[in-house]
């Protein structure tokens, strides 16, 4: 007889622990007192969009350089190097952008919107290929791993790009910054 209760209660225990882990909601729970008292953190994850890797928030495909009321290019056959950008002026103090780098190395392609913070100040200066100042608008981007200027000049007939690396990664798969680049006409 006292074998027959041990029997039992042997039974009961084990028949009640599988039942408690085929539960759900008590396995759920059990997990959940244990990481009360613990952070975690969840990496942000964001869909690339890019072949290479930059990311934008405001499409999925970039604009055909086409359909741009302006493009300015900067281009070294030799060197096998183009870099294009297109500008849509959105109002006074924004723009929707594209710019475009092949390089041979890495090719980058971002596209967005980037805003004038200073429109109603007085215009940024820079310099042409031969050294000659001019007037420009600066528009401003900034990203987790980048921050980058575009300057138009007032005429809309050159462009220069600032761009600044922040993701702490020495890379070649940046645009060329500083380059003049002009007006095309690609209709």
């Amino acid at each position: 007889m006292k074998q027959l209760g041990q029997i039992i209660l042997t039974f009961t225990i084990l028949t009640l622990g599988c039942q408690q882990t085929k539960n759900p909601e008590s396995a759920l729970s059990l997990e959940t007192d244990t990481l009360s008292n613990e952070t975690v953190e969840t990496p942000n994850i964001t869909k690339d969009k890019v072949k290479t890797g930059n990311l934008t928030e405001n499409q999925d495909k970039p604009k055909d350089f086409n359909k741009f009321d302006i493009v300015f290019e900067h281009e070294n056959k030799e060197q096998n190097f183009k870099q294009r950008l297109g500008i849509d002026w959105l109002t006074n103090d924004s723009i929707e952008f594209r710019l475009l780098t092949e390089d041979g190395i890495c090719d980058t392609d971002y596209w967005g919107n980037a805003k004038n913070e200073n429109a109603d100040l007085d215009p940024e200066t820079d310099e042409n290929e031969n050294g000659d100042s001019y007037a420009a608008s600066e528009y401003f981007i900034e990203q987790k791993t980048y921050s980058m200027s575009i300057r138009v000049s007032l005429d809309k007939d050159r462009a220069k790009i600032i761009y600044t690396d922040k993701s702490g990664e020495e890379t070649d798969c940046i645009p060329t910054p500083n380059l003049v680049l002009v007006k095309r006409d690609l209709r």
